[in-house]
């Protein structure tokens, strides 16, 4: 098993102040870029729909979207 939370605070505490500033920086990305176990079901389900609608020749050309979303812009 890996450290605990306290021992890797223990471990931060030694860091110089820069160092220390990055970890929280990375850290806070890693949180905030990591989708939820229901953010990751509703992905699956939605590329699943995607997929059925490729396969049954019911998608939109690429082309289709990329006009709709330059469209938006």
């Amino acid at each position: 098993m890996g450290l605990s939370a306290e021992e890797i605070l223990e471990h931060i505490r030694e860091l110089p102040p820069s160092e220390r500033r990055k970890l929280v920086a990375r850290a806070a990305q890693e949180v905030d870029d990591a989708p939820s176990s229901e953010e990751k079901a509703a992905l699956d389900r939605e590329l699943e729909r995607r997929i059925e609608l490729a396969e049954a020749g019911k998608s939109t050309p690429a082309r289709e979207v990329l006009a709709m979303l330059r469209a938006r812009a």
